[in-house]
């Protein structure tokens, strides 16, 4: 049996969304891969849960961002420093240092669209001492709309999103107006509690 099948066959099992938190995890603490290469399948093999999915992927996020921000607060130079320096993040660690302090908590708000991985973001806004609430409530809501748009386009457009992510792949101006869009979708459905 081959990875695909294997790979289809698990998708397709309950067990996939707590492999999607364990993975959302990884991706935002240690291991700076894109999660959305995971989701994809998953929410594909059954569509009518892909908001299970990203819901495990930003719990997974969340976990993950708060355990390198208290890493970041109670041991930066024993542990954060080392894997940093062992990824070779130096660069991208001071680049978001630097923007973060010319322009605090915004920083955050790029971190989707910029190569910073989200685990640096969440280190050094913790040594910068961003306060934590913000840097959870931002990361929060730009994660979520990520998640939750990506699990949107594949209920609605269902194996022809592949289609779509290449187009997005190519095109940096179309890319960033659907992160737009999907941040729009999330405010809306946050504040629709607050208009009804």
């Amino acid at each position: 049996m081959n990875f695909e099948t294997r790979f289809a066959r698990w998708a397709q099992r309950g067990q996939s969304r707590l492999g999607l938190f364990a993975a959302s995890f990884l991706e935002a603490t240690v291991l700076p891969v894109p999660i959305e290469l995971l989701m994809i399948p998953v929410m594909l093999a059954d569509r009518a849960r892909a908001w299970q999915a990203a819901a495990a992927v930003l719990a997974g996020c969340l976990a993950g961002v708060a355990a390198m921000y208290l890493v970041g607060v109670i041991a930066f130079e024993a542990v954060g420093a080392p894997v940093i320096a062992a990824l070779g993040l130096e660069a991208r660690y001071q680049d978001f240092l630097t923007y973060a302090q010319e322009n605090g908590v915004m920083a955050l708000l790029i971190i989707n669209v910029t190569p910073i991985p989200l685990f640096v973001a969440a280190l050094g806004a913790a040594v910068l001492g961003l306060s934590p609430v913000t840097v959870f409530g931002i990361i929060a809501l730009t994660r979520a709309s990520r998640y939750f748009a990506l699990a949107l386009l594949v209920w609605w457009l269902g194996p022809h999103i592949m289609t779509v992510l290449k187009a997005l792949e190519t095109r940096p101006r179309l890319r960033m107006a659907a992160w737009a869009a999907g941040v729009a979708l999330a405010i809306a459905a946050l504040a629709w509690p607050l208009i009804v």
